[in-house]
């Protein structure tokens, strides 16, 4: 899970797996976060963006371990 990004921000993230064939390629995937919002709708929490990015990494990992 990331944590601490700050608003409005180019972010690039590299994954690399590894096991006993030794390690992947990175796999990078790049992105912005929001603009900071005036405010927070009731259903737009921090949960969701929390778990989007963990599913994110998950499945960048799963394919790496897979591949």
């Amino acid at each position: 899970m990331l944590n601490g990004l700050d608003w409005n921000t180019d972010y690039e993230i590299r994954v690399v797996a590894e096991n006993q064939r030794g390690r992947s390629e990175p796999s990078i995937t790049s992105f912005r976060t929001a603009t900071e919002p005036t405010t927070i709708p009731a259903t737009l929490g921090c949960h969701c963006v929390s778990c989007s990015l963990a599913t994110l990494l998950l499945s960048v990992l799963t394919l790496l371990w897979l591949s």
